[in-house]
This record gives structure tokens, sequence and C-alpha cells, in this order.
């Protein structure tokens, strides 16, 4: 007997924390890419059409963040940075997945990694100073 997935299948019982969504409820263990873009793009066509931002493209939203965090090229941000970065990140991407067009991709998780990692570089850049990064380039001289 098969059964369909559903998001409803993902979203075990709501863990309230930021929007709704709670990092230590593991929502999307048994998503892969592929589910979580088809999961995404629902979403996001659902929101066009409705004007609403469902507390399912929150959670799907937030995951995509939450992937996004542990990767090594953010190993040398502090946590507090880290933190700042995945609010600006979440609120990025919140106010900006509804200008994802299905018509010109499928690939509605590529276009809402790009929204995340451009939000991760603004708020990098902008804590470089506290975090002791340099952020002018070094001019030579002949």
């Amino acid at each position: 007997m098969t059964t369909q997935k559903t998001i409803d299948d993902f979203f075990a019982q709501p863990n309230i924390a930021i929007a709704g969504v709670s990092r230590d409820s593991k929502k999307f263990g048994n998503m892969n890419n592929d589910e979580l873009n088809t999961a995404l793009k629902m979403e996001i066509i659902n929101y066009r059409n409705t004007d609403e931002l469902t507390l399912d493209l929150k959670r799907l939203l937030m995951e995509v963040v939450w992937l996004e965090t542990p990767k090594k090229r953010y190993k040398h941000i502090p946590d507090n940075v880290k933190i700042l970065c995945e609010a600006d990140a979440f609120i990025a991407a919140c106010k900006h997945c509804i200008h994802f067009n299905p018509e010109r991709s499928d690939n509605a998780y590529a276009y809402v990694v790009q929204i995340v990692w451009n939000s991760f570089y603004g708020t990098i850049k902008k804590h470089a100073v506290e975090m002791g990064l340099i952020t002018t380039r070094k001019t030579y001289e002949t």
C-alpha cells in the first residue's frame, strides 16, 4: 500500500519558537532536496495566489536557513552574528520568496538559497568590524 507524502507528513506537532518553528523539532528529517524543492514551490505558488504567508511556508523557509548555517564557510563567524544572520535571512526569505516565478524556473530551493546567502553575506559584512575582519582591499604600489 503506497501513501502519498504531504507537507503534513513532514511536520510533527508544532514546537513554537521563531515564527512557529523550532530547530529541535526535526520536522524535515526525512525530506530530501527534491521534496524540499517541490514543497517550497507548492507553498510559494499558494503564497502568490492568496497573498498569505502560511505556517508551512515559514517552516520551509526556516529549514532552508538552518541548512545554510552549519556550512564550513561560516565557521569563523561568532554565534551571536550567526543568530543575526539567521534572523535577517529568515526575514529576507519571507519578504522576497513571493517574487519566485514558477514559469521561469522549477527550482524554488535554489532561489531561496540565493536569498539566504545574500542575506548572510550582508549581515556578516555589516558586523565585520566587530568580528575583526579586514573589509578593505589591499593596494599595492608599483
